[in-house]
């Protein structure tokens, strides 16, 4: 937990196993600095930024985060819908920064917004959660949308791990 550089290396190799494409391998570094520098308590908006600024290794991706950092506040329909709502990385991820940037308060209105603007909003939710719950922990969301799932208490003893 305390090696950023082997939590890049792991998420590298990770991500190559199933996804060995250069833009979903710099979608998935930004998002693992981005997590990395949220759970030391950065902001999200700030940790974004930062990751940004070390690079994000596609130029492609790279335009598309920045476009969705500047979208925060705006419609999210309209914004995803405008990215797309396929679950590839160069959709997905720039639709769950919006999510974060407009939300970062909100985790709950967050994931709801994010159904609504339908698609395959899987991927979307999952980078969302990811960073809005490393800023807010478990208590952020309803607890009935927890204690339904069926290995909620092992998913819990792995937080508190």
């Amino acid at each position: 937990r305390q090696d950023r550089d082997e939590l890049l290396e792991a998420v590298r190799v990770q991500t190559a196993m199933t996804h060995n494409n250069p833009a979903v391998l710099a979608g998935a570094a930004f998002l693992a600095r981005t997590a990395w520098s949220v759970l030391a308590g950065a902001a999200p908006q700030a940790a974004m930024e930062e990751a940004l600024e070390e690079g994000v290794a596609d130029i492609d991706l790279d335009i598309r985060l920045r476009t969705a950092l500047e979208s925060a506040g705006k419609d999210t329909r309209t914004v995803i819908g405008r990215f797309g709502q396929m679950c590839g990385i160069a959709s997905a991820l720039p639709g769950a920064v919006h999510l974060i940037s407009t939300y970062a308060d909100d985790p709950k209105t967050a994931l709801i917004e994010n159904v609504m603007a339908g698609g395959d909003s899987a991927a979307r939710g999952l980078i969302t959660g990811l960073v809005l719950g490393a800023r807010h922990g478990v208590d952020a969301v309803d607890r009935a949308w927890l204690t339904g799932m069926r290995h909620y208490d092992r998913l819990l003893e792995l937080l508190e791990a």
